[in-house]
């Protein structure tokens, strides 16, 4: 991790380099001095302040990585996220077709699948119906579902589709 700190602050602000010697500093620390004697909640507060410091900085860098893409790596990189999107989305609805059939949302006092959704996973109420359709049509649809599993089709297709 702090190797990748370092490139990914080599050239940047100074206070990316600051929170990259702040963990060199406490790794340092724990090497030479051993971890008797940094307590852990001293570990953990600096982790939170340098983990603070760090996700500060992650749109600022995205936005200067960005700029040295060319189209066709930015279009690439667009594809892949939106394939594995949708290959998570068709996760998340099997786990929520298997949460349903086991009635575990009753476990919660939930009324129904789809308000536990909403509790949990803040979806509302219509939204929440519709991804338990889904979860329960494409169990009858396997060629859709392997494509869905893939990536190779969109949410707002499955839904057009049952």
């Amino acid at each position: 991790m702090i190797r990748a700190l370092g490139s990914f602050t080599r050239g940047r602000s100074d206070r990316g380099a600051t929170v990259v010697s702040s963990l060199c500093a406490v790794r340092q620390c724990v090497i030479v001095s051993g971890v008797k004697t940094l307590t852990k909640q001293a570990m953990i507060d600096t982790v939170r302040m340098i983990s603070k410091d760090v996700m500060a900085m992650i749109p600022q860098a995205l936005e200067r990585e960005l700029g040295d893409r060319t189209d066709a790596a930015i279009e690439n990189e667009l594809c892949t996220l939106n394939g594995n999107l949708n290959a998570a989305t068709y996760r998340f609805l099997v786990l929520i077709r298997e949460f349903d059939l086991r009635r575990a949302w009753g476990d919660w006092g939930m009324c129904s699948m789809a308000h536990w959704l909403g509790w949990r996973c803040g979806i509302g109420i219509v939204a929440a119906r519709e991804h338990l359709r889904l979860a329960h049509a494409l169990a009858e649809l396997p060629e859709t579902a392997a494509l869905f599993a893939e990536g190779r089709i969109s949410y707002s297709k499955v839904r057009a589709l049952t």
